[in-house]
């Protein structure tokens, strides 16, 4: 195996065994989330199979993952998988290595660094975030990035301000953060992000920076005409792990307006009926407000007709099932604060 790594690893058949070789060779035992496929960031440590493994495993990763070739590799969708397998293993087996390397891994990796090649100003930023094959990768080195460096990529890359205007003095800031909510792809390296923030000075920051977007394009306010509702869950399993009552209050305030409610709309029951319509729907208010008008004409139709129609079914309509689970991570975030 070893010596034909590198003619197996390009195959698309033999590939799939490639991905177990660090695993055994280096004892350590990888699952995979069941309902994504993808690859979890906890490992289980086993016996290894080569009593060298350290030698071994150090001599695959100068070969695949400390390398200039890094940035092709990543971008493989053969080759992809197995260098996930490495970053893992290595993450897990190496972690002194790992870490001094680790800049390294994020520099030739190229998923983090402007596309200056393109006149799109959104794509250079998004960049290899929205590839289909790079934002595995990139998601995973979020979740094994050593704290420092997280702290650092946190703060001066995810949550960093873009140019997107050619006017210097644009009152209405858009960070990284912002761009990634609103790509389906590339919004799985932010939720990654959300998932790694632990301490409540950086999850301050993050609410923060996020709030000043006020642009309907991108940031928050996109999040549900891009249909991104896993960025909702994450953020209310954030106040789960985090259960602070100026968390949860900072995080409340948002939602209004990522449904398109505004200050305009008073605080009546009918406010608050139509406030957990749109979040069990995961729809904004313009979008309930048109299902109950054409409700409506279908009633009057029906009563022209001398049908019977009952509505009362219609008023917990629509549902969807990322709108039932996003209420109910965020009710248990709630249920915490009410408790304490």
């Amino acid at each position: 195996m070893k010596e034909n790594l590198s003619v197996y690893i390009t195959n698309s058949h033999a590939t799939h065994t490639c991905r177990i070789y660090p695993q055994i060779l280096a004892g350590v035992r990888l699952e995979k989330d069941k309902k994504t496929n993808t690859y979890k960031s906890a490992v289980q440590l086993v016996t290894p199979y080569d009593e060298n493994y350290i030698q071994s495993l150090d001599e695959l990763c100068k070969e695949f993952l400390f390398t200039k070739a890094l940035k092709n590799h990543v971008v493989n969708e053969h080759l992809c998988p197995f260098i996930q397998v490495l970053l893992l293993v290595a993450s897990a087996r190496l972690p002194d290595v790992f870490t001094k390397k680790f800049k390294k891994v994020m520099k030739y990796s190229g998923l983090f660094s402007l596309n200056l090649q393109e006149d799109d100003l959104i794509t250079r930023y998004l960049g290899s975030y929205a590839h289909p094959v790079a934002t595995y990768f990139a998601e995973l080195l979020v979740e094994v990035m050593p704290g420092a460096n997280f702290a650092k990529f946190l703060n001066t890359h995810i949550l960093s301000e873009c140019s997107l205007s050619l006017d210097s003095n644009d009152s209405n800031p858009v960070t990284v953060a912002d761009i990634l909510m609103s790509n389906q792809t590339a919004s799985r390296v932010l939720r990654a992000v959300i998932r790694r923030l632990v301490k409540p000075v950086d999850i301050k920051n993050f609410f923060t920076v996020i709030q000043s977007c006020k642009c309907n394009k991108f940031g928050i306010r996109s999040i549900i005409p891009n249909k991104q509702h896993g960025i909702l869950t994450d953020l209310a399993d954030l106040c789960i792990r985090h259960p602070s009552e100026e968390f949860q209050r900072t995080f409340l305030r948002m939602l209004p307006s990522i449904f398109g409610f505004t200050e305009k709309h008073s605080s009546s029951k009918s406010r608050e009926d139509l406030f957990i319509r749109c979040l069990v729907g995961m729809i904004t208010l313009s979008e309930l407000n048109e299902h109950i008008t054409n409700q409506s004409v279908q009633e009057k139709d029906n009563n022209d007709d001398n049908q019977y129609f009952d509505n009362k079914e219609d008023l917990v309509n629509p549902v969807t099932v990322p709108g039932c689970l996003f209420v109910e991570v965020y009710l248990n975030s709630l249920m915490l604060i009410l408790l304490k």
